[in-house]
């Protein structure tokens, strides 16, 4: 029988390598089906009652855990390692390495910061300093505060003070995008160049989102995404996601138990409170986002934040609009390679290939 480890970095290699091949293929669902293929033959050609003895132990468990740790060994190969930062109110988990000006990414209302940026930050990390937080109640940071979107953007201003940063660039995607916007307008002269993807900021207009919530039966946003099973980030994946991959009901219910089970009551105060805090800043002068070089980045078939709610935005602040085309609500993954191109171009200029 092969090695538990030989299984998992073959699935993991020859994902990578059909990835390469087939960009449209999601390259998560390819490891998990090819080390899942690879685990059944081995098995099967050794012992049959072991095999269906193992089968219910849940074997996706292991290849997340081995994904995980190949991604991980990925950074630290690349010189992006993991700290922690801590004080009364905070403890803020990141990841922080590269070279050159600040880049800090600011992930979405899903998983933590590394499983969200962990393939854009290697490609950034070689003209940047690359600053990857968990936001508070996501991954391994929390909080003493209350949860809210100022809590959120205090998180950041204390990280950013104790690494002694004095400018930044800054990603934000979706809810982190709202995070970004408050860092900005509440720090004028801090950011250098403002990347927004799929997130409308200060005209967000609740009311967009109803249609989506009658489609799917839900009362509030959060019920989208505070989840209570593997049904449902099945639902959240085929929102968010334009090319919605298809996984088993026993990966997405391993899915919910390592990333979706905790602090559900923080991510509902968090989304709930939302349109009330984006009421409190919306008459609030805009003139800090003027003053940093701002893209407003869009999925082109965004489901949740609809295209003219991105238009809309970007107007207000006078900021350059861009659509990542084949791509849903998470387009740094949905079309990685377009998404790392227009925002390499806006941070540093055209590509010299």
């Amino acid at each position: 029988m092969f090695p538990e480890s030989v299984l998992a970095l073959c699935s993991l290699f020859l994902a990578q390598f059909i990835r390469f091949s087939f960009k449209e293929i999601p390259y998560q669902f390819l490891c998990i089906h090819i080390y899942l293929y690879l685990h059944a033959r081995s098995l099967f050609m050794n012992n049959v009652s072991f095999f269906l003895r193992y089968r219910v132990k849940n074997p996706f468990r292991r290849i997340l855990s081995q994904y995980i740790r190949y991604k991980m060994r990925y950074l630290r190969k690349n010189d992006i390692l993991p700290y922690t930062y801590m004080d009364d109110e905070f403890t803020i988990h990141y990841h922080y390495g590269g070279k050159g000006p600040v880049l800090l990414f600011i992930h979405g209302f899903a998983l933590d910061g590394m499983m969200n940026w962990v393939d854009v930050v290697v490609p950034f990390s070689r003209h940047f300093t690359v600053i990857v937080p968990d936001l508070l109640w996501f991954g391994k940071s929390s909080s003493t505060q209350a949860p809210s979107l100022t809590s959120q953007r205090k998180a950041m201003e204390t990280l950013l003070r104790d690494l002694g940063v004095e400018k930044a660039n800054v990603i934000g995607q979706s809810y982190g995008g709202f995070v970004a916007v408050d860092l900005a307008m509440k720090n004028q002269g801090l950011i250098d160049k403002l990347i927004v993807a799929n997130s409308p900021g200060t005209t967000f207009d609740e009311s967009t989102l109803e249609p989506l919530l009658k489609k799917n039966s839900l009362k509030t946003i959060s019920d989208l995404f505070v989840m209570k099973d593997g049904l449902d980030i099945k639902r959240l994946v085929h929102v968010a996601s334009y090319k919605k991959p298809y996984f088993p009901e026993f990966i997405l219910n391993q899915l919910y138990k390592q990333f979706f089970s905790k602090h559900h009551e923080e991510w509902r105060i968090l989304l709930d409170s939302l349109p009330e805090e984006k009421k409190q800043v919306e008459n609030d002068p805009v003139d800090p986002l003027h003053n940093c070089n701002v893209l407003v980045l869009w999925g082109e078939h965004d489901e949740l934040f609809i295209r003219s709610e991105g238009e809309k935005f970007a107007r207000l602040i006078r900021a350059n609009f861009a659509v990542i085309p084949g791509a849903g609500h998470a387009p740094q993954l949905d079309n990685m390679t377009e998404f790392i191109r227009v925002i390499r171009q806006f941070l540093i200029g055209p590509s010299d290939k």
